[in-house]
């Protein structure tokens, strides 16, 4: 299995620029889970509900019609991020080719975030994780020179949510190609 490239998210802009990294990469944001306001569950052990996973398998079917197939999944450790990449890789036959990172985590600053994704030496690759930071990052991803304290998304992710994003390394940042909502993806899976 191929494994994700420095656990640690970096800290200077220059790791936004483009290397020799993807070239295509999805991004997704987790699928529906359990409710925020349960004083007995901390964040980080909310899972999916019944709903929502049923929602992100439909959801995978759209990903799978729309022929993404990456080379590496990664996932946020929170428990609904990590489901939602096991999930989504079962769809895709791709399960032994998920991998856990810190820095997918929501506290990660969206700017790392892009850093740390640029990092991965891995054509195509597929990103699990939460909100607001994915729908910043993806902001970061396609204009490299954006403030750092942008806090103004180019578009926001819902849940179950795909973004695909190509570029070629020599050519400067990435390009969104497409931006497909849970309901989408359900609808193309059928």
């Amino acid at each position: 299995m191929t494994q994700p490239h420095d656990a640690n998210p970096p800290h200077d802009s220059s790791a936004l620029s483009p290397g020799s990294s993807w070239s295509r990469l999805v991004l997704v944001r987790h699928g529906i889970a359990q409710e925020r306001e349960r004083p007995d569950l901390d964040d980080d052990y909310r899972a999916l509900t019944d709903r929502g996973a049923r929602r992100v398998i439909e959801a995978a079917h759209g990903l799978a019609r729309l022929k993404v197939k990456p080379r590496l999944i990664l996932t946020s450790p929170l428990i609904r991020s990590r489901q939602t990449a096991e999930l989504i890789a079962q769809v895709l036959g791709r399960r032994d080719r998920v991998a856990v990172v810190e820095w997918l985590k929501p506290q990660v600053e969206p700017r790392d975030l892009a850093g740390a994704l640029n990092a991965q030496e891995v054509e195509t690759l597929l990103a699990v994780g939460h909100n607001p930071n994915l729908s910043l990052c993806l902001r970061f991803l396609t204009q490299p020179e954006a403030e750092p304290a942008a806090t103004t998304p180019l578009a926001m992710l819902g849940k179950a949510s795909a973004a695909y994003l190509v570029r070629r390394p020599s050519h400067g940042p990435a390009q969104l190609k497409w931006l497909v909502s849970a309901r989408m993806l359900r609808i193309l899976g059928r």
